[in-house]
């Protein structure tokens, strides 16, 4: 029995299953897959010229996310955005980020501070040229390195920031793409800033509360943006 071909086949299967969640979430991201709409899985292993296996799996990874959900007797659609369930995201976001903050505080070093200051400067970059895929991958990048585990010394409070901003990216990347590019990257560079200057100010009970400003304004500035795109549900 050939066992490397046998290992070779388990990790193609592994890195075909990742290449179509990643797709599919940008597909969902960009608004390509809308919310509400079903997700095939005859349709979406022929569009990637692959068995259902891959495909299966990718759908589970989506539900887990929080980017898809099963419905009965309808089968597998991206999430609706709901306005409530939206406002309770943020709501759990401003509690995690808030301990998370003063977690930071305590244990950045001059190299994380380095990088952060290096990926403000990249989004000035993007800004200047009008790059709106650099732009978000850069602002998703900023909050990772800020809340790394290795930062916060708690894995399950980074994996829990990570996921609760996973699933309010949906509505936040679809504001992105319809709304106004260098007003948004203006604020996300102003915020990443403030964050950068309340670290370095030493001041924990200062740095919560630009934290909790910033997330309101993020909040107010997707719910302001995709007010009028009738994919809001109540």
């Amino acid at each position: 029995m050939d066992k490397l071909n046998y290992a070779a086949k388990v990790n193609s299967i592994k890195n075909t299953g990742e290449v179509i969640l990643q797709s599919l979430m940008e597909m969902i991201y960009e608004g390509k897959l809308k919310p509400g709409q079903s997700l095939k899985q005859e349709e979406i292993a022929d569009l990637f010229k692959v068995s259902r296996v891959p495909v299966r799996d990718a759908f589970q990874k989506l539900i887990e996310v929080g980017l898809a959900v099963k419905v009965p007797r309808r089968g597998i659609m991206v999430v609706d955005l709901s306005t409530d369930r939206l406002r309770k995201l943020y709501e759990v976001r401003i509690i995690l980020e808030s301990v998370a903050i003063k977690l930071v505080m305590c244990n950045i070093n001059d190299e994380i501070l380095n990088e952060l200051k290096f990926l403000i400067k990249k989004q000035k970059i993007a800004l200047k040229y009008k790059n709106i895929k650099d732009a978000i991958q850069i602002d998703d990048e900023f909050h990772n390195v800020l809340y790394n585990k290795d930062i916060l010394l708690n894995d399950v409070l980074s994996e829990l920031i990570y996921s609760i901003r996973l699933r309010i990216k949906h509505a936040r990347d679809l504001a992105r793409y319809k709304g106004e590019l260098k007003d948004w990257l203006n604020n996300s560079i102003r915020r990443h800033s403030e964050i950068y200057e309340a670290i370095l100010s030493k001041d924990k009970n200062y740095a919560k509360k630009i934290i909790v400003k910033i997330v309101n304004e993020s909040k107010q500035e997707v719910f302001n943006s995709i007010k009028n795109m009738n994919i809001l549900n109540n």
